[in-house]
């Protein structure tokens, strides 16, 4: 019996097609909805490169540098040397000097 059992396929919990949200009226309709929500704003604002250029200036440096190295820090403070403390340190203040001079650019080109 224990030999039947091993071949048989995946487990529901798992297949591929579990992962992404049934296709519900009500789901459905909320997906339509934030499309167009989207696309209005996208339609409303008259210089919609700039937004995304602010977005990308301060999105860039959070994810790749400030909130990594934050979260490894909190998580772990008590077992860091004092050298990796102030590696960490200096590559918060790489990431934040680079989202500063990512929006200063921004800004500086115009909206």
């Amino acid at each position: 019996d224990e030999d039947e059992d091993e071949g048989e396929g995946e487990d529901e919990e798992s297949s591929p097609t579990t992962f992404f949200l049934a296709a519900t009226p009500s789901n459905v309709g909320i997906r339509l909805v934030l499309v167009a929500l989207s696309g209005v704003i996208a339609l409303s604002i008259p210089n919609f490169s700039f937004v995304v250029a602010l977005m990308g200036a301060v999105t860039t440096m959070l994810i790749s540098f400030i909130l990594p190295t934050l979260f490894y820090l909190i998580v772990r403070w008590h077992s860091l040397s004092p050298l990796a403390i102030a590696g960490c340190l200096a590559i918060l203040v790489v990431g934040i000097l680079g989202m500063g001079v990512g929006l200063q650019t921004t800004l500086s080109r115009g909206g």
